[in-house]
């Protein structure tokens, strides 16, 4: 299958589990600034967790609750350990990312 189509099918499939990996990684980040940590080490372990416990909490949910929804991107020729992978690698990405504009900010204040 052309790699085009492979990437709309990422696309929606991260679309979707972003939203669920962004409420998990604020509720752990209100959590953590309950305690009195540093913004740097709260910062530092968001951009941890948001991509391993984010991720993992969409994956026991979709497995739980909405296991119908692999047959479409199955239909388009995409594993579930494909999606997964993929999503992890893009979570990182924005992770780090977002780690690094929150620094940046942080330090320019």
């Amino acid at each position: 299958m052309r790699l085009n189509v492979k990437l709309h099918y990422y696309r929606s499939f991260y679309r979707a589990t972003f939203w669920r990996s962004v409420l998990v990684t604020c509720i752990l980040g209100c959590i953590f600034a309950s305690d009195d940590l540093p913004f740097e080490r709260i910062a530092y372990a968001l951009s941890r967790i948001f991509p391993v416990v984010g991720l993992a909490c969409d994956a026991i949910f979709r497995f739980l609750m909405r296991k119908e929804e692999f047959y479409f991107y199955h239909n388009g020729s995409c594993s579930t350990a494909e999606l997964f992978i993929v999503s992890f690698i893009f979570s990182c990405l924005i992770g780090r990312i977002g780690y690094y504009i929150a620094m940046f900010i942080w330090n320019n204040i």
